[in-house]
This record gives structure tokens, sequence and C-alpha cells, in this order.
């Protein structure tokens, strides 16, 4: 009986750590973005505006925005990737960055 007791102790307390751990593992995310030839001054202008508006500058993230050479049958031309240093932070960045005018105007047309 005492065996199981602390089977069972020992299980919740790892599965109890687990979810937490999960919560605070780094999370990254990837935009996949089509641009017209000619159009990627006006796609580096709106990122670099989102990146210096206060909900852009106020993350904790390493975004990096890359040229694809080759896209594919997708025609990708452009990528862009966050890393983030954990789940509650993406999402905190991913609200603040919502339906704000740098956000809108960065979208993928």
């Amino acid at each position: 009986m005492m065996k199981t007791s602390y089977a069972a102790f020992f299980l919740a307390l790892n599965l109890l750590f687990a979810g937490s751990l999960v919560h605070s593992a780094q999370v990254w995310d990837r935009y996949n973005v089509k641009v017209a030839p000619g159009e990627a001054h006006a796609v580096l202008q709106a990122f670099n505006d989102l990146q210096m508006s206060e909900a852009g500058s106020n993350r904790m993230a390493s975004v990096h925005l890359q040229q694809s050479i080759f896209g594919g049958s997708s025609g990708t031309t452009h990528f862009i990737v966050a890393l983030y240093p954990s789940r509650a932070e993406f999402e905190r960045a991913r609200k603040a960055l919502a339906g704000t005018k740098a956000w809108k105007n960065f979208r993928p047309r």
C-alpha cells in the first residue's frame, strides 16, 4: 500500500512539472509571405514599422525576415521567423499585436 501511494504521488508530481515545462518552453512561429515582384521594399518597410511600433518593440522575441530563394509550389518569396522564450510570452505578444494599426499594415495582402 505504501509503494502505491508513493508511486501515485510521484506520478502526480511529474505530471504537474511536465505541464509547467511545456508552458515555459521556447516557442517559434513562422509566417510565409508571397511578395509580388517589385514589392519587397514595401513589405520590408511595413515589417520595420511593425517592429518599431509599441506592441512590436515590447515583445520578448527574436524576429527575422528572410528571403526564400525558392518557394516551391507555394510561391513563398519571404518568411518571418519569431522565437519566443515561452508560450506565455508568445500569447501575450500575439494578443498585444492583434488589431494594432502596424499589424494591419503589415499583414500580407
